[in-house]
Protein backbone atom coordinates (compact mmCIF):
# COMPACT_ATOMS: atom_id res chain seq x y z
CA UNK A 1 0.00 0.00 0.00
CA UNK A 2 1.56 3.59 -0.64
CA UNK A 3 2.34 2.80 -4.28
CA UNK A 4 1.33 3.44 -7.34
CA UNK A 5 -0.22 0.23 -8.82
CA UNK A 6 1.92 -1.24 -11.53
CA UNK A 7 1.07 -0.62 -14.95
CA UNK A 8 0.03 -3.01 -17.68
CA UNK A 9 3.60 -3.70 -19.22
CA UNK A 10 5.46 -3.98 -16.36
CA UNK A 11 8.11 -5.90 -18.12
CA UNK A 12 9.76 -2.80 -19.52
CA UNK A 13 12.71 -1.43 -19.25
CA UNK A 14 12.96 1.21 -16.65
CA UNK A 15 10.08 0.58 -14.33
CA UNK A 16 10.81 -0.32 -11.05
CA UNK A 17 9.45 -3.50 -11.04
CA UNK A 18 10.70 -4.61 -14.63
CA UNK A 19 12.04 -8.17 -15.46
CA UNK A 20 9.98 -11.03 -15.96
CA UNK A 21 6.27 -11.26 -16.05
CA UNK A 22 6.23 -12.95 -12.40
CA UNK A 23 8.60 -10.45 -11.09
CA UNK A 24 6.71 -7.47 -12.40
CA UNK A 25 4.64 -7.82 -9.41
CA UNK A 26 5.50 -6.41 -5.85
CA UNK A 27 4.25 -9.82 -4.26
CA UNK A 28 6.29 -11.65 -6.58
CA UNK A 29 9.26 -12.82 -3.92
CA UNK A 30 6.53 -13.84 -1.21
CA UNK A 31 5.10 -17.18 -2.46
CA UNK A 32 1.87 -18.64 -2.26
CA UNK A 33 1.18 -21.10 0.65
CA UNK A 34 -1.91 -22.54 0.13
CA UNK A 35 -5.15 -21.38 1.59
CA UNK A 36 -5.08 -21.13 5.64
CA UNK A 37 -7.45 -24.04 5.48
CA UNK A 38 -6.14 -26.12 3.45
CA UNK A 39 -4.08 -28.16 6.16
CA UNK A 40 -7.81 -28.33 7.99
CA UNK A 41 -9.08 -32.24 7.91
CA UNK A 42 -12.86 -32.61 6.27
CA UNK A 43 -15.10 -34.72 7.76
CA UNK A 44 -17.99 -33.79 5.37
CA UNK A 45 -21.24 -32.66 5.78
CA UNK A 46 -22.01 -31.57 9.74
CA UNK A 47 -25.42 -33.75 9.44
CA UNK A 48 -26.73 -36.74 8.60
CA UNK A 49 -30.24 -37.78 6.87
CA UNK A 50 -32.14 -40.62 7.01
CA UNK A 51 -32.58 -43.00 4.58
CA UNK A 52 -36.48 -43.16 3.25
CA UNK A 53 -38.40 -45.71 4.36
CA UNK A 54 -38.92 -48.85 2.97
CA UNK A 55 -42.63 -48.54 1.11
CA UNK A 56 -43.89 -51.80 -0.21
CA UNK A 57 -46.04 -51.38 -3.75
CA UNK A 58 -49.76 -53.41 -3.29
CA UNK A 59 -51.63 -54.55 -6.53
CA UNK A 60 -54.88 -52.82 -6.44
CA UNK A 61 -57.94 -55.57 -7.40
CA UNK A 62 -60.40 -53.55 -10.11
CA UNK A 63 -63.44 -54.73 -7.80
CA UNK A 64 -61.88 -52.24 -4.87
CA UNK A 65 -62.02 -49.34 -7.03
CA UNK A 66 -65.57 -47.09 -6.45
CA UNK A 67 -67.82 -47.64 -9.61
CA UNK A 68 -67.85 -43.84 -11.67
CA UNK A 69 -70.78 -43.07 -14.07
CA UNK A 70 -70.73 -40.38 -16.54
CA UNK A 71 -74.15 -38.49 -17.94
CA UNK A 72 -74.49 -39.67 -21.50
CA UNK A 73 -72.98 -36.88 -23.88
CA UNK A 74 -75.61 -34.32 -25.23
CA UNK A 75 -77.04 -35.16 -28.67
CA UNK A 76 -76.91 -31.67 -31.18
CA UNK A 77 -78.79 -31.45 -34.11
CA UNK A 78 -78.20 -28.96 -36.88
CA UNK A 79 -80.30 -27.76 -39.74
CA UNK A 80 -79.55 -29.85 -43.37
CA UNK A 81 -77.84 -27.97 -45.84
CA UNK A 82 -79.56 -26.58 -48.70
CA UNK A 83 -79.00 -28.65 -52.06
CA UNK A 84 -77.01 -26.90 -54.69
CA UNK A 85 -76.84 -28.11 -57.86
CA UNK A 86 -73.69 -27.11 -60.18
CA UNK A 87 -73.00 -27.07 -63.85
CA UNK A 88 -69.72 -29.01 -65.02
CA UNK A 89 -66.89 -27.23 -65.16
CA UNK A 90 -66.01 -26.01 -68.95
CA UNK A 91 -62.82 -27.43 -69.99
CA UNK A 92 -60.43 -24.74 -71.33
CA UNK A 93 -57.38 -25.18 -73.76
CA UNK A 94 -53.77 -23.69 -72.55
CA UNK A 95 -50.51 -23.61 -73.75
CA UNK A 96 -47.80 -24.40 -71.35
CA UNK A 97 -45.87 -21.79 -70.72
CA UNK A 98 -42.15 -21.93 -71.06
CA UNK A 99 -40.25 -20.92 -67.65
CA UNK A 100 -38.55 -16.72 -67.83
CA UNK A 101 -34.87 -17.66 -67.36
CA UNK A 102 -33.95 -15.09 -64.40
CA UNK A 103 -30.11 -14.73 -63.07
CA UNK A 104 -29.16 -15.83 -60.28
CA UNK A 105 -27.73 -12.91 -57.65
CA UNK A 106 -27.97 -13.21 -53.70
CA UNK A 107 -27.91 -10.96 -51.60
CA UNK A 108 -27.61 -10.66 -47.37
CA UNK A 109 -28.21 -8.50 -44.64
CA UNK A 110 -27.32 -7.80 -41.04
CA UNK A 111 -28.34 -6.02 -38.28
CA UNK A 112 -26.76 -6.26 -34.11
CA UNK A 113 -27.25 -3.49 -30.80
CA UNK A 114 -27.01 -4.05 -28.02
CA UNK A 115 -28.09 -2.52 -24.97
CA UNK A 116 -26.33 0.51 -24.66
CA UNK A 117 -27.78 1.86 -28.14
CA UNK A 118 -24.65 0.54 -30.40
CA UNK A 119 -25.49 -0.45 -33.44
CA UNK A 120 -23.54 -2.19 -36.58
CA UNK A 121 -26.13 -2.72 -40.17
CA UNK A 122 -25.64 -3.18 -44.04
CA UNK A 123 -26.43 -5.25 -46.66
CA UNK A 124 -24.98 -5.84 -49.67
CA UNK A 125 -26.66 -6.72 -53.41
CA UNK A 126 -25.68 -6.83 -56.90
CA UNK A 127 -26.18 -3.35 -57.20
CA UNK A 128 -24.97 -2.00 -54.02
CA UNK A 129 -23.87 -2.43 -50.87
CA UNK A 130 -23.68 -0.27 -47.21
CA UNK A 131 -22.48 -0.98 -43.85
CA UNK A 132 -23.17 1.45 -41.33
CA UNK A 133 -22.09 1.44 -37.52
CA UNK A 134 -23.17 3.74 -34.80
CA UNK A 135 -23.06 4.47 -31.30
CA UNK A 136 -24.61 5.58 -27.71
CA UNK A 137 -24.38 9.24 -28.27
CA UNK A 138 -25.43 9.38 -32.26
CA UNK A 139 -22.35 8.78 -33.96
CA UNK A 140 -22.87 7.21 -36.82
CA UNK A 141 -20.05 6.35 -39.88
CA UNK A 142 -20.10 4.34 -42.18
CA UNK A 143 -19.91 3.32 -46.24
CA UNK A 144 -22.26 3.11 -49.14
CA UNK A 145 -20.98 1.73 -52.56
CA UNK A 146 -23.36 1.61 -55.52
CA UNK A 147 -22.53 1.10 -59.32
CA UNK A 148 -22.92 3.69 -61.66
CA UNK A 149 -25.85 2.96 -64.20
CA UNK A 150 -24.32 5.46 -66.98
CA UNK A 151 -20.73 4.16 -66.69
CA UNK A 152 -21.03 1.12 -64.68
CA UNK A 153 -17.94 2.28 -62.55
CA UNK A 154 -17.83 1.47 -58.51
CA UNK A 155 -18.89 4.34 -56.70
CA UNK A 156 -18.03 4.30 -53.30
CA UNK A 157 -19.48 7.25 -50.50
CA UNK A 158 -17.92 7.37 -46.99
Amino acid sequence: YGQAAAPYYAGYAGHPYAGSLVAGYPYAGQGFGGYPYASLPYAGYPYVVAAPAKVEAKPVEASALPAVFYAPAQTLSYAAAPAMSLAPAQAVPYAAASPALVPYSTGSQFHAQDEFGNLNYGYANINSAKQEVGNTYGGVTGEYSYVDAKWGVLQTVT
